[in-house]
């Protein structure tokens, strides 16, 4: 009786608390090898990091629909006068996800340098 009370308890509270990946983090995943393309075709046109972005939130619903909120909120931080770096961090390590990290940590270095 104690084995199937832990089992369910550590189920639950694996789930609870990112053991499994959430709908939200599965659906940026799939959402990340298109948004590189879109930024890749937004700088292309002249665009800056913050002006990419804010692209891709306003006019991406359709397309991106879970990564145009989470950069609609990137965006809002820059305008508030935050670092884009610190924002793009922040945003890459809350995610988990390591492909977003990755490309942020490559746009971080572009910026700075």
């Amino acid at each position: 009786m104690i084995d199937g009370f832990r089992e369910n308890f550590c189920a639950v509270v694996s789930r609870q608390f990112g053991a499994e990946p959430r709908p939200h983090r599965l659906t940026i995943d799939a959402e990340v090898p298109l948004f590189v393309h879109l930024l890749v075709l937004l700088f292309e046109a002249g665009l800056s990091t913050r002006q990419a972005f804010a692209t891709i939130a306003r006019e991406g619903h359709g397309t991106l629909p879970e990564l145009g909120r989470e950069l609609e909120l990137i965006v809002r931080q820059i305008d508030a006068g935050g670092d884009t770096a610190a924002a793009m961090a922040a945003f890459g390590d809350a995610q988990g996800i390591e492909d977003l990290t990755s490309i942020f940590g490559i746009l971080r270095q572009v910026a700075r340098y």
